[in-house]
């Protein structure tokens, strides 16, 4: 498996064990969203030591006697690239002559995981556009951090899912990078969600914000733009439907358990049903804005039916469970015996590109809401979302015009 070959999923427990040396394995996990992993050395069946490695964290030593091996290495995480590595040394004593030891010098990644620790406009703290409304609800942030997904053909364990839309939906494009901030509608005091709640205007709806990076030189231009004209780019309305295909299909309800053979009736961008339009935004904070409205998307929803004969979920990742947790654990309905009903949605957002010499950074706010649904919905996401962008990036869009300089009138006499 790539550069993880023989590792070994423990079923039913969101784990994978990865050869280190012959006898001793690496076990990875995350059991919260919050940017970290755990790591442990595990013997046999027993894992002898393990430790939470958390975006901020230096390598972990880890040094074991387990009597003929002994182990001496330090395993690190790179949160943000989705690394983990080892560097060290194992000793293997031999079993027929005290004299034989083989020593093991480790310096080398270990395997690729994912999802990673993101961040947007350098930011790796996230600032969720929550709001508590007395006609729609409040919204809660789905996971703790910034959000990360490397869309491109490395294998990843704990979920490949950027491989996947790789594939699907990005193989005549170079690699980018999805970065995001992703709120959903309230729990109930059971942790069910309105996410997968047909009968809620929060179902299979999100609010949020996000950052694709588009590394140079392999994008000459910025995601979602026609070129990288700053203020005057034109927005490719096909590529954020293609982002949002990529996001609701996969990254959200593929990872959430919806069958891949579901998801993929819904991976049709339809764009002669697309409704678009771009707009000048005007000033947010110390930037300018494009205003950018795309309607009638169609996705698959993750709504599970209880009823006999009913679809159900599947586990097409080792974070499947956590993905429920996060957005909210299935809601069925008496009245709704169908599972992952399709949606419509409409969306508004905020849309700029800054760069530097590594990519191209498309930064995106804004909601989504049920196709011809209420306008307030959406016009009240789109006013959280501004002003997340007036308090913490409001000068990631683009830059003022300089105002003229004002002429002085003569006096006469």
């Amino acid at each position: 498996m790539g550069d993880a070959e023989g590792q070994r999923v423990v079923e039913g427990q969101g784990l994978v064990d990865v050869p280190l040396v012959p006898g001793v394995e690496v076990r990875c996990a995350m059991p919260d969203l919050d940017g970290s992993i755990e790591l442990g050395i595990k013997h046999g069946d027993e894992v002898v030591e393990q430790a939470r490695v958390r975006p901020e964290d230096p390598p972990k030593p880890f040094r074991i006697d387990l009597g003929m091996i002994e182990v001496d290495v330090a395993l690190g995480a790179d949160n943000s690239k989705g690394e983990v590595s080892a560097k060290g040394r194992v000793r293997l004593d031999s079993p027929v002559s005290p004299k034989e030891v083989q020593v093991a010098e480790i310096d080398r990644i270990l395997f690729r995981y994912g999802p990673a620790h993101g961040s947007v406009a350098g930011r790796t703290e996230p600032d969720p556009p929550i709001f508590d409304d007395r006609r729609f609800g409040r919204a809660r942030m789905s996971s703790k951090n910034v959000t990360r997904v490397f869309v491109d053909d490395n294998e990843r364990l704990l979920t490949d899912v950027g491989r996947v839309v790789k594939r699907l939906l990005w193989d005549d494009y170079p690699d980018w990078t999805f970065n995001t901030v992703a709120c959903v509608g309230d729990f109930d005091d059971k942790g069910l969600g309105a996410y997968g709640d047909p009968s809620s205007p929060w179902f299979n709806v999100f609010l949020g914000y996000y950052q694709i990076d588009a590394p140079k030189p392999d994008w000459t231009r910025p995601f979602a733009y026609e070129s990288a004209a700053g203020a005057d780019s034109k927005v490719r309305f096909d590529e954020i439907a293609r982002l949002g295909k990529t996001d609701w299909n996969y990254i959200s309800n593929w990872m959430y358990g919806v069958p891949g053979q579901v998801v993929r009736r819904y991976d049709d961008l339809e764009l002669e049903k697309l409704q678009s339009s771009q707009s000048d935004a005007g000033q947010i904070g110390s930037s300018r804005w494009h205003r950018v409205d795309l309607g009638n998307v169609q996705f698959v929803s993750a709504y599970e039916a209880d009823c006999a004969g009913a679809d159900r979920l599947v586990r097409n990742s080792l974070v499947s469970e956590l993905w429920r947790k996060a957005f909210g654990l299935p809601n069925p309905r008496t009245e709704h015996r169908e599972s992952f009903v399709p949606t419509r949605l409409d969306a508004q957002m905020y849309v700029a590109y800054w760069e530097d010499d590594e990519a191209f950074h498309t930064t995106i706010f804004g909601g989504t809401g049920p196709a011809g649904g209420d306008v307030a919905f959406l016009d009240r996401q789109l006013a959280e979302s501004k002003r997340v962008i007036e308090r913490g990036f409001g000068d990631v869009g683009f830059a003022l015009e300089p105002k003229a300089p004002r002429s002085k009138a003569r006096r006469k006499g």
